[in-house]
């Protein structure tokens, strides 16, 4: 009995920036090498130097996991779908996806943030972090690493969060945040109005969701066409096209095709 024949299966592990990464099948770059085009940005904030700030939150919903992660993805909706967090942040994204399968969408704030009750308290109590450069003090920024890692980062703290597919038009959000003990009272009440800010928008991109998911059962959508400001969503489409080739058909084929396809 050669016990090495029926061992545990190997699995890769990766530590970047103090998170644990584990992958069941090799084959692709390192985290550290797709997220290569980010870690002099990444530098500055010392996530590897944070701690959990709270419990992880995890929180279902009857959404297909790719109507999620578009949505994330694609600031053209930004402006009007979410009114308070548009009244803080100034209207034009910076927007890039790279080759190794990661994206960027950035934003500054207003230098004088529009009506809204916790985006003008956001921006009066938030502190000048000693350890950011002075371009990232007031500037949120989204990190994706496709198909379902992303990293929303704060000059405060930041929401690591997972898109988990449980099945057809089901999925699982896992998240938790991160950042240094801080009890300054300007902190606390930050950190409070950036999570209440947040959790509007997550109330608002799941009525759009929603809708989006209503009309994709309809049966009607085959394809659109995508504007120049959807450059990040055009990335991850191709990025999921690339992966799998039933995705590249205009219509779905029978299971059973399906199957022996992807076999």
């Amino acid at each position: 009995f050669d016990r090495s024949k029926f061992g545990l299966k190997t699995l890769e592990l990766e530590v970047f920036a103090g998170f644990v990464f584990v992958r069941v099948r090799a084959g692709e770059a390192s985290v550290a090498e797709r997220m290569q085009p980010h870690a002099a940005e990444l530098a500055h904030y010392r996530i590897e130097d944070m701690v959990p700030l709270d419990d992880l939150w995890v929180h279902d919903v009857d959404i297909d996991w790719k109507n999620l992660v578009e949505n994330y993805v694609e600031d053209y909706h930004f402006p009007m779908g979410h009114p308070g967090l548009s009244a803080l942040m100034e209207p034009q994204y910076e927007r890039e996806v790279y080759p190794g399968g990661t994206m960027r969408l950035s934003h500054r704030m207003r230098d004088k943030p529009l009506k809204s009750w916790s985006g003008e308290r956001y921006a009066a109590f938030l502190p000048k972090m000693e350890h950011l450069p002075q371009d990232m003090q007031r500037r949120w920024t989204y990190l994706g690493l496709f198909p379902n890692v992303f990293f929303d980062i704060y000059p405060e703290w930041l929401d690591f969060f997972q898109v988990v597919p449980l099945g057809p038009g089901r999925t699982r959000i896992r998240a938790r945040s991160y950042g240094f003990p801080d009890d300054r009272r300007e902190m606390r009440a930050t950190r409070w109005l950036c999570t209440r800010l947040n959790a509007r928008v997550q109330a608002e991109d799941e009525v759009l969701t929603a809708s989006v998911q209503q009309g994709l059962a309809a049966g009607a959508y085959t394809q659109g066409i995508l504007s120049d400001k959807e450059l990040v969503l055009a990335g991850f489409q191709d990025w999921i096209r690339a992966r799998l080739p039933v995705t590249r058909l205009l219509q779905a084929p029978a299971r059973g095709t399906v199957a022996a396809h992807n076999h």
